[in-house]
């Protein structure tokens, strides 16, 4: 609508170049927004989108740091270059709409640049999660889930779930209840985990 109403006249020939579908609108929007390098370099901005669509809420913008590895000033530039696509909101960086997150992680589109691996981020940032809990909200809340999302479930267990610092500090934030809830999540993956390997011996 916008680039029909900067123009007074249109032809056929410059409607045929609008993409057809939401897909094709995304896959025109990454490349305006992001070159091939930058993804295979795994730039901040890469990085951001990645932890936003894996995150299992909105992230805080601050707490993106922890995540993506840059310094404030290219978390600040990635953040307002990716701001049609993933909003802030309330300081939290949100996604624009789930089919933006669908189009990223679709299995049929593994072999293209703009794919993200879900495992893998999610190994990533628990991996993170383990190194941020103390200070980091986030990382404290979602770590376990991370961890077991990438099958991490030892160190889901070891790292946080039988440390007793972990278990303190996750006590003071979310209560019993919602430490109960990860220590549920890594028991649950760890007898499915045994069940699988049992099933392959």
């Amino acid at each position: 609508v916008e680039r029909l109403k900067a123009k007074q006249i249109i032809t056929v020939d410059e409607l045929d170049k609008f993409p057809s579908g939401m897909w094709e609108f995304y896959q025109e929007q990454f490349e305006r927004l992001l070159c091939d390098d930058e993804i295979l370099k795994n730039s901040p901005k890469w990085k951001v989108v990645k932890a936003v669509i894996t995150a299992r809420e909105p992230l805080r913008v601050d707490e993106l740091d922890a995540f993506v590895e840059c310094t404030i000033p290219e978390r600040k530039q990635a953040v307002a270059k990716l701001s049609l696509l993933f909003p802030i909101r309330d300081r939290r960086v949100h996604v624009n709409h789930k089919s933006v997150k669908d189009w990223l992680v679709d299995p049929e589109r593994e072999d293209e640049m703009c794919y993200v691996d879900e495992r893998e981020v999610h190994i990533e940032m628990g991996k993170k999660c383990i190194e941020f809990y103390p200070t980091v909200t986030y990382a404290l809340k979602h770590g376990v889930a991370h961890l077991c999302e990438g099958e991490l479930v030892n160190d889901a267990c070891q790292k946080l779930v039988m440390n007793f610092k972990w278990l303190l500090t996750r006590l003071s934030i979310g209560g019993v209840h919602r430490l109960l809830d990860d220590i549920h999540i890594a028991l649950s993956q760890s007898r499915t985990s045994e069940i699988n390997a049992t099933s392959l011996t």
